[in-house]
Parts: structure tokens; C-alpha cells; sequence
């Protein structure tokens, strides 16, 4: 088989997360480290997401700051630690304690 290229896909494609097959969210990730698991979610929106597991904090951190804000064909990557609804919604509590302090 020959070297996937992620460059020259187009991510938008709906049979993107073909890793089992050697292709997909699973090779983008594992040039950067050691990849658990690849899932990539299948919405109606235009706008499309995935979740990767990786084996250490080290292969994570290093493929988030080579993969974030990465562009790809007409996209660009969004790439950062999943968080649960729960702390997205303290996080932005905090953020809007610290706003009013700040006021």
C-alpha cells in the first residue's frame, strides 16, 4: 500500500475514518505518536469531529501542538484535549466570575 497523504485528501470525505483499512484519522495521529483508538463522529452538520486516544500524555501533547490550527485542503484542524460537558460548563462559570471581577 502505498503512503496515505493527508495533504493530499479531502477530510470531508465520509469514509475518512477508514484506518482499519490503513487510511484516516489514525494515520494523521499516529505520525505523532502512538495512537489507542481513532473515531471519527458521523453528523448531518457541515462540520465534523472525532475523538483519539493516545498512548501517553507525550505522543498527545506533541500531536495537538502539530496537528492544532493544521490546515488541511479546504479545512482547518481544531486539535485539543476533550473535556466533559461538566468542566466546559465550570470553566466557563469561572470565566464569567473572573469577567465580572475584572469589570
Amino acid at each position: 500500500m502505498e503512503k496515505w497523504d493527508p495533504m493530499a485528501d479531502d477530510y470531508h470525505d465520509k469514509n475518512f475514518n477508514g484506518y482499519n483499512e490503513g487510511e484516516g484519522l489514525y494515520n494523521l495521529f499516529a505520525e505523532y505518536g502512538a495512537v489507542v483508538e481513532a473515531r471519527l463522529m458521523d453528523t448531518d452538520k457541515d462540520t465534523d469531529f472525532g475523538f483519539v486516544t493516545m498512548r501517553s500524555a507525550v505522543d498527545s501533547e506533541r500531536a495537538i501542538r502539530k496537528l492544532h490550527q493544521k490546515k488541511l485542503g479546504k479545512n482547518v484542524l481544531k486539535v485539543d484535549v476533550a473535556i466533559t460537558k461538566e468542566e466546559k460548563d465550570r470553566r466557563k462559570q469561572a470565566k464569567e466570575v473572573h469577567q465580572q471581577f475584572l469589570s
